[in-house]
């Protein structure tokens, strides 16, 4: 029925005539008296446990050293089980790893199976069942055949010391489960469960088959990203996902690199992409070099036609870098002759082999074969206005008719350009730099402007309310300047000039100055307190009963004349004489009344008393308006 190197098995019928399954010792394993003394101990202590297929009799053989005898129950290795219906795998690994569990059991009989595989168990109906017993006391005794039977699956410490307990057949367990689910050994618990230390292994593949069912329920995939050409660029959205979801990934290009398309699990060339985790993928991301780009210019364009790498070529296109091509031109008749390359190639000959290690312009240029009528040639003349102040460049000897001149007016020290003037093109006089057709002989003029050194002259007032000050600005340098401060009402005046001004003018208004480089002055305004005592002599005054007399009317009218300053007489002369005697009168009387010397005093000291007083104590003294 099946072999391997240690046991042979047979399908027969038990005394009663029921199916049955033999399982023998090799040749090799049964001339051996001692080992079979053990595996017959071995599996006469094999026990009727949940989900483990035992024997039903153990029988010492003189031809095969060893007999095992099983009912013969039809069904199928879990590995082919699990192929055929996946769907049920979640029942099945469980009643695996209750088999493996429930044989440990009984902890003083230390019985262990050894070689757990996924053909270890077999699928009856719908239950899974730890079949394939009898490897264990071989390979403890270092059995060659035994050991090679066990496999990848084989825990650290019996392949380095031929040690196997019931934490050997949970190692191999887990290795059962990977090897069924490749997958699963990407993750932590699994990484975990088959760590090479034996302690606490049992509840950390406990904790993995626990895992793997709520796996199967909810399957938990894995993106795996890759690049290529290393080191091109970056991907993003690696990492595990639950089935079914949809996942972006990304492609960053690094410097001189460009995102070509997608390989592997995705294709395409759509960046980012989308990605449905029905399962494991792997997914490249390929980049290119930034593309180089190949100009190819025929001079003149009617000339001929170019081929790059045997192909038409339209005159500009995209390749890689450091990629070689061949460019190759051809005359479109008898009346073109190839004469040279230029640009990014040189030479005679119409194909040339070039390396696109960077942005490439080639220019083949040809030579008409037919005879030419000579060509009318035109002069342009230019001078600049005035003299000496600036130059025009761009000119040549002479020009073929029809050609496009171009030529600029650059200014002198201490100019600008303003201009052109004669055989300009009309509505651009006053471009620079200036393209004219030369259809005849020209002549152009480039009108130039002096450009004169200015300065600036500034003025702040100290207060800043109390005036003002005329004259600031901008002058040309070295011109003459007159600055007059004005005091804004009539309790102050002018005091003096500070900052730039000369020695000893400083209380000169106005003041005159040459400027040669930029100015800045103070204009330092004061209290005028006579002003003030002559407004409070008048208002006292006006206050007395004097003025109820109607000729004191008159006197109190001149002296606000006289207290404000108002200068009335050169436009009145015949007022002025009467109104200068009636004034004398008034003051007169005044002084012989009231002692005017003595108001005045009166006057002074009160102005002076009320600068020391704040705003609203001066309205206090002050009253009422009248």
């Amino acid at each position: 029925m099946k072999k391997d190197p240690v046991f042979r098995w047979f399908r027969a019928k038990d005394i009663s005539g029921n199916p049955a399954l033999v399982q023998v010792l090799q040749p090799a394993v049964s001339g051996d008296p001692e080992q079979v003394k053990q595996l017959k101990e071995y599996f006469q202590a094999i026990p009727a446990g949940i989900h483990l297929v035992h024997p039903t009799q153990v029988l010492s053989d003189p031809e095969h050293g060893l007999v095992v005898g099983y009912p013969d129950r039809a069904g199928e290795t879990l590995r082919e089980a699990l192929a055929r219906e996946p769907r049920n795998a979640e029942r099945w690994w469980g009643d695996a790893c209750d088999a493996v569990f429930s044989l440990h059991k009984d902890k003083e009989r230390g019985l262990v199976h050894g070689a757990i595989t996924l053909d270890s168990f077999v699928v009856i109906g719908d239950k899974a069942f730890l079949t394939d017993f009898g490897y264990a006391p071989l390979i403890r005794g270092g059995n060659a055949m035994a050991l090679a039977r066990a496999g990848e699956n084989m825990a650290p410490e019996t392949q380095k010391r031929h040690e196997i307990t019931a934490a050997s057949d949970q190692y191999a367990l887990a290795q059962a489960i990977a090897e069924w689910k490749p997958d699963f050994r990407q993750t932590e618990i699994y990484k975990k469960a088959t760590q090479e230390e034996a302690r606490d292994r049992y509840p950390r593949v406990r904790n993995m088959a626990d895992e793997l069912a709520v796996y199967l329920r909810h399957p938990q995939y894995r993106i795996t990203v890759a690049v290529s050409p290393r080191g091109a660029g970056t991907v993003t959205g690696t990492g595990e996902y639950e089935g079914g979801k949809k996942v972006k990934v990304s492609a960053q290009a690094k410097e001189g690199w460009v995102f070509d398309h997608w390989s592997g699990d995705l294709t395409g060339y759509r960046n980012p992409e989308t990605v449905t985790m029905d399962g494991h993928k792997r997914v490249t991301a390929n980049f290119v070099h930034v593309p180089v780009t190949l100009r190819v210019e025929v001079e003149p364009p009617e000339a001929g036609t170019v081929q790059v790498n045997g192909r038409a070529f339209s005159g500009v296109g995209k390749f890689e870098i450091g990629q070689e091509i061949s460019v190759e031109v051809t005359s479109v008749s008898g009346d073109w002759q190839f004469s040279a390359w230029s640009g990014d190639a040189a030479g005679s000959q119409p194909n040339v082999r070039i390396t696109m290690d960077g942005d490439k312009t080639l220019v083949a240029s040809f030579a008409s074969t037919v005879p030419m009528p000579p060509v009318p040639m035109y002069q342009l003349a230019a001078e600049v206005a005035p003299p000496r102040s600036g130059k025009i460049t761009g000119l040549k000897r002479c020009y073929r008719e029809g050609e496009r001149a171009t030529v600029k007016a650059l200014p002198g020290k201490g100019y600008r350009f303003e201009r052109w003037q004669g055989n300009v093109p009309s509505g651009d006089e006053t471009k620079n730099p200036l393209t004219v057709v030369m259809d005849s002989n020209r002549k152009l003029i480039a009108h130039f402007k002096s450009v004169a050194a200015t300065v600036k002259v500034t003025a702040i007032v100290v207060p800043p309310t109390a005036g003002r000050v005329n004259g600031v600005g901008e002058y040309s340098k070295g011109a003459a300047v007159t600055l007059t401060a004005y005091p804004a009402r009539t309790s102050v005046k002018f005091g003096e000039w500070a900052g730039d001004v000369p020695t000893g003018e400083e209380r000169k208004n106005p003041i005159r100055l040459v400027v040669n480089s930029d100015v800045s002055l103070k204009a330092v305004f004061e209290d005028d307190q006579d002003s003030a005592v002559r407004r409070k002599v008048f208002l006292m005054m006006i206050g007395s009963p004097i003025t109820l007399c109607p000729f004191m009317i008159l006197v109190t009218a001149l002296m606000a004349l006289w207290a404000f300053n108002i200068d009335i007489m050169a436009g009145l002369p015949a007022f002025a004489c009467t109104a200068g005697l009636m004034v004398n009168c008034g003051v007169l009387l005044t002084r012989l009344i009231l002692g005017s010397e003595k108001l005045e005093e009166i006057a002074r000291e009160e102005v002076n008393e009320e600068t020391q007083l704040s705003p609203a104590e001066a309205k206090e003294r002050a009253g009422p308006a009248r």
